[in-house]
């Protein structure tokens, strides 16, 4: 699936033929605005496939919706009270007439790895929890499960998909590429109070979050549509209108810190 020395990764065979199923955890601002476009791609992978083939989503998130909290989210007022990812899933699957997608009051636990993802996408403020999840979901052995991680700062970002696991010789991950991740040293940073929206908002810029869900999804629908990528990821600045692209390179990865290696052959004996 990765070809180092051509630049670029392919799709895993078995996505050819068959629904993809999509874990995405977090339905705050990011993943609110990453659902929509998961609906939208499905329809387009749909048409491409004649109907046979599309997306199923999964939603994890254990928070409700807030009145705050919906200035910066694809919810609305109706809805406040209600759980983030139930709600997204109800309103997705209502205007698909369809069982699109499913909504769970929770996070995401070990115990989900046996419901056999495809990919798993974060869109979680907690650097805690995206560690977990790697940690996890690394240890199936059952097939290539692919991590796409959405980093959401104040007026930047960084998105990142690979692979599970451990080992210099696959895809890098967000883990790989940002090791301070693992420290969860941004948790505390993020925990800061918004309940006033005015400060919520200033803070933060109002578009760093769509920017980031579009680049992934765009990233994504790429691998799905296309079978191969050229880049695994891309950090952006909302502030300065830009974005720098994170190539499938040996000498980019080296630059991260993550050094590629080949895998070893297996050599048969007689």
């Amino acid at each position: 699936m990765l070809n180092i020395e051509a630049g670029l990764y392919f799709c895993p065979s078995h996505w050819l033929n068959s629904t993809l199923r999509i874990a995405l955890v977090g339905c705050g601002a990011t993943g609110s605005a990453i659902a929509p476009l998961l609906f939208k791609l499905n329809h387009i992978r749909k048409e491409l496939t004649a109907q046979e083939y599309g997306l199923q989503l999964f939603l994890f998130d254990p928070k409700k919706v807030t009145e705050t909290g919906k200035n910066r989210t694809g919810f609305f007022s109706t809805e406040v009270g209600l759980n983030k990812a139930e709600a997204m899933a109800n309103k997705l699957n209502t205007a698909y007439g369809k069982n699109f997608s499913c909504g769970f009051p929770r996070h995401f636990s070990p115990s989900d790895t046996s419901m056999d993802f495809d990919i798993v996408i974060t869109a979680t403020d907690s650097a805690k929890s995206r560690y977990e999840i790697q940690k996890f979901m690394g240890r199936k052995k059952s097939k290539t499960s692919l991590w796409l991680d959405i980093g959401v700062g104040e007026q930047f970002g960084n998105v990142v998909l690979g692979e599970f696991g451990k080992g210099n010789h696959r895809l890098p991950n967000a883990l790989d590429l940002f090791p301070d991740i693992g420290k969860g040293e941004e948790d505390n940073v993020l925990k800061r109070p918004s309940c006033d929206v005015l400060d919520a908002l200033t803070r933060q810029n109002f578009t760093v979050n769509e920017t980031g869900a579009t680049t992934a999804v765009g990233l994504l629908s790429r691998l799905i549509l296309n079978g191969s990528i050229s880049v695994n990821g891309a950090m952006y600045d909302v502030e300065q209108c830009g974005s720098s692209p994170i190539r499938i390179s040996r000498e980019v990865w080296r630059s991260f810190g993550y050094r590629y290696r080949k895998p070893r052959s297996v050599s048969c004996q007689n």
